[in-house]
């Protein structure tokens, strides 16, 4: 089995493999969108709110719906809030939460909008603890969700703080005890047993990597200390591969930029092996990137798209495809417009839709690409649930 930890060869993908999906345009929103937050409807449509726009510097309130039958775009909700890069993540009653973020007016924000899908509106909920931005969310098993470090540009310093929000309270709390390490730009990742997994980020304020990962263990609301990475990995991300019996829980991390040599050194994964708290070596991509998505599809299969790549000196156009069965990444095809920071949707049938971000270098002097894109799958079509995001960042 190529699915556990010890039996995953790393390896790239052959260099002569076909796509694993195509490309095509999917409609164009009415203004750019740098880092936005997404959501899919339960009408099968899909949500693309707030962002940011290179071309008018200023952060939305506005929100934008994608309907995959007209592959047309709408006005969607205002948000009430304008703001970029919020943390997104739905709640047991249906509804999501796009907290915190950044405001081009005033800073990084600690505010909260609760969306209902089912009115289609975005109603104020209470403030999150701290403001942030890059932060790493994460589910806890019994219902809440851990928050924790990113950037604070009140304050001008990267956090070691964190927080958790009780859906049934419907209010954050701090916990007395942050993380060991300041960080943003990292991902935190669920496990089987209960503890999250954080790694990955660096410090803004000097450019170092934070190559030291956490635990936290939602029992005593402690983190601590485990492994290290081998390479910086700022803006990475990270997810658990299939469970093997007889190990403990093994996640793949995914990409992502170091201090010294941006985004190649990252361009070789690595695993982390909850039984010995150690990483080891994982599988290539097929391309160097950070800021990119990484969208979880059926039988654990993740898709990643964009970021910007150093090898490429641009942001990649590039999607792969990471195949559990094979234990390696597959070109999935590219994209009209290299992009980073965007919004990633799995729509019905398999299919993602991809929005917003930034093209670097600017394509005609357009920074905030409009046009939408959408990725299918080779192969027949098969309906598969529905997701807006992989079980981690």
């Amino acid at each position: 089995m190529l699915l556990g930890v010890h039996g995953l060869l790393p390896s790239a993908a052959p260099a002569q493999a076909r796509d694993e999906g195509s490309w095509r345009r999917a409609g164009a929103l009415a203004v750019g969108r740098y880092a936005p937050g997404a959501v899919l409807l339960p009408d099968g449509r899909a949500l693309v709110a707030g962002g940011y726009s290179f071309e008018t510097n200023r952060t939305h309130a506005s929100s934008e719906i994608y309907d995959p039958v007209s592959a047309a775009w709408s006005l969607g909700p205002s948000l009430r809030l304008d703001r970029n890069f919020p943390l997104v993540f739905g709640q047991p009653d249906g509804d999501t939460l796009f907290a915190m973020g950044f405001q081009m007016r005033g800073g990084t924000s600690a505010w909260v909008l609760r969306f209902d899908s089912r009115r289609l509106r975005f109603v104020v909920s209470p403030n999150g603890v701290e403001e942030r931005e890059l932060a790493a969310a994460a589910p806890l098993s019994d219902g809440r969700v851990l928050i924790a470090g990113g950037y604070s540009t009140l304050r001008r310093r990267t956090l070691d703080t964190a927080e958790v929000y009780d859906p049934r309270s419907r209010r954050f709390s701090p916990l007395a005890a942050g993380l060991r390490h300041a960080r943003f730009g990292h991902a935190a990742v669920s496990l089987a047993d209960g503890r999250v997994l954080v790694v990955g980020g660096k410090v803004l304020e000097t450019n170092a990597d934070v190559r030291i990962a956490e635990l936290f263990d939602p029992r005593s609301e402690t983190f601590v200390e485990t492994g290290a990475l081998s390479v910086g990995r700022d803006r990475v991300t990270a997810w658990t591969l299939a469970p093997v019996p007889g190990q403990g829980a093994s996640v793949l991390i995914a990409g992502g930029s170091g201090a010294t040599g941006g985004t190649t050194p990252a361009r070789r994964c690595e695993i982390y092996q909850a039984d010995t708290g150690q990483f080891v070596p994982g599988p290539e991509l097929v391309r160097d990137r950070m800021a990119h998505t990484a969208t979880l599809l059926d039988h654990r299969r993740v898709l990643l798209v964009g970021g910007w790549s150093t090898s490429e000196n641009r942001t990649t156009p590039q999607a792969e495809l990471w195949d559990p069965i094979q234990g390696r990444f597959l070109p999935a095809g590219s994209l009209e417009h290299g992009r980073h920071d965007h919004a990633a949707v799995r729509l019905r049938e398999g299919r993602v839709l991809v929005a917003g971000g930034k093209e670097a270098p600017a394509r005609s002097g357009i920074e905030s690409p409009v046009p939408a894109e959408i990725w299918t799958p080779r192969g027949p079509a098969r309906h598969l649930g529905d997701s807006t995001a992989p079980s981690a960042r």
